[in-house]
């Protein structure tokens, strides 16, 4: 495959390495950015083959950076990483021409589904060394993990304002998805919903974040080289 100029658009640091790291030893230039807004600006200055959109991100609906794609722009492939669609979502994106591509992030589906948007065979195996630098990753992901569900608790047992809960909920349930922690994930992604729906608080799934924060991050395993 010929070299891509890819954009990241993903708010959790930790799922943003991953992927430039696999992406720069396969040869890629890789453009990252955070919000919404980031990279709409991003689309503006620079020719893209691909982007690489997470849904959810802090200053709005990911989606809509390819619904209101810049008109003087051509609009590269898109594949949209998520952890979690819902059947509206999932039409949105099918109607926009996109791939979804579901947390956890394998590096060989990765690899096959930027074959399938640009065109051209999935490249060989990681370079050496890859699998070493995932390790600490994994490391500083069960760290994280650990950390951000106890700012979690905290914000949510102090009856923080939702949409900061609301934030740091989704931002944890990304990072869990993509780290192997699937049940702190989960309980986070509830969290998450509470804070848009009425008559359920969030502080119903705190007993469960505590329990699971100690428990499920000492089994935390990393995305693998070899999917």
């Amino acid at each position: 495959m010929r070299p891509l100029t890819v954009l990241i658009i993903e708010d959790t640091t930790l799922v943003r390495r991953l992927m430039t790291r696999l992406l720069t030893l396969d040869g890629h230039a890789v453009i990252e950015v955070e919000t919404l807004g980031q990279g709409f600006e991003q689309a503006g200055r620079h020719k893209l083959d691909l982007v690489l959109l997470d849904l959810h991100l802090p200053d709005g609906d990911g989606l809509s950076l390819i619904e209101q794609w810049p008109g003087d722009h051509e609009r590269p492939a898109v594949i949209v990483l998520t952890a979690a669609v819902a059947r509206d979502t999932e039409e949105r994106v099918m109607s926009a021409g996109a791939i979804v591509l579901r947390k956890p992030i394998a590096a060989a589906d990765l690899r096959v589904a930027i074959a399938r948007a640009c065109g051209g065979p999935a490249p060989p195996k990681a370079a050496n060394g890859f699998d070493d630098e995932m390790a600490k990753l994994v490391r500083d992901a069960r760290e994280e993990i650990t950390k951000r569900a106890a700012e979690l608790a905290d914000l949510v047992r102090s009856d923080g304002p939702r949409t900061d809960i609301q934030q740091r909920a989704h931002k944890l349930a990304g990072l869990a998805a993509q780290f192997y922690a699937p049940r702190i994930a989960e309980i986070a992604d509830r969290i998450e919903q509470a804070c848009k729906l009425e008559g359920i608080l969030p502080r119903d799934c705190l007993a469960d974040l505590e329990f699971l924060s100690h428990k499920e991050t000492d089994t935390v395993v990393g995305m693998r080289s070899n999917g």
